[in-house]
């Protein structure tokens, strides 16, 4: 069955699970996921970069969207980490449940917009949409994220949930974790930039090691 981003993870939130997410590159790589998934009876994340889909093309998208409809498990599929409006209009109205805008590289104020824009042509159609901050794998403290920022990006937009970065190295090598707003606002996630958030948010974060 399909679901977007949102309401998958508020089925992971509750019945306590983690839940994967997985880029593919081609059809048998997605058969063989779903595969797993379906033994296991296990919700999972299809993501799909701008890159992959120009390598896959709309065909392998449509074989994706029919068989993950017919799924006993619950299936999002993302369009991940995208800064074009065109090719964000085109995956929500192609059947992608959710999808990513990322203006990380825009002024941040441009980036708000830029989200704004997005979910507001998403949202009425029950798609699911990720806003994106800061750089993936930076050590620069310049670089990383600044809560402040963070709350502004989620409480303006009414974003689902925020894409955010520790620095490597990190205790315990590199891991992806998603964490979800709870009546104790705590997100239950590990570092320092998630502690400062613990503090400020209850939005749902993805936080990407």
């Amino acid at each position: 069955m399909l679901m977007n981003m949102k309401d998958i993870l508020a089925v992971a939130k509750e019945n306590k699970f983690a839940l994967p997410a997985f880029n593919i590159s081609d059809y048998s790589m997605f058969l063989g996921i779903m595969e797993v998934c379906e033994e296991t009876n296990s919700p999972v994340i299809i993501e799909i970069h701008p890159d992959e889909l120009s390598f896959i093309g709309s065909e392998m998208v449509t074989a994706i969207k029919e068989k993950a409809y017919k799924s006993p498990v619950p299936v999002c599929i993302h369009l991940d980490h995208c800064s074009d409006f065109g090719k964000i209009m085109w995956a929500i109205q192609s059947g992608f449940t959710s999808v990513m805008f990322d203006g990380a590289e825009l002024p941040f104020e441009e980036n708000i917009a830029g989200t704004k824009k997005v979910i507001e042509a998403a949202h009425p159609v029950n798609v699911s949409v990720e806003a994106e901050l800061g750089t993936i794998g930076t050590t620069n403290p310049d670089e990383m994220e600044d809560p402040a920022e963070i709350q502004k990006v989620l409480s303006e937009n009414n974003v689902d949930f925020q894409r955010l970065c520790e620095p490597y190295p990190f205790p315990g090598g590199r891991f992806a974790h998603t964490c979800l707003d709870t009546d104790t606002n705590t997100l239950y996630v590990y570092g320092r930039l998630m502690h400062e958030l613990s503090m400020e948010s209850r939005q749902r974060t993805v936080l990407h090691i």
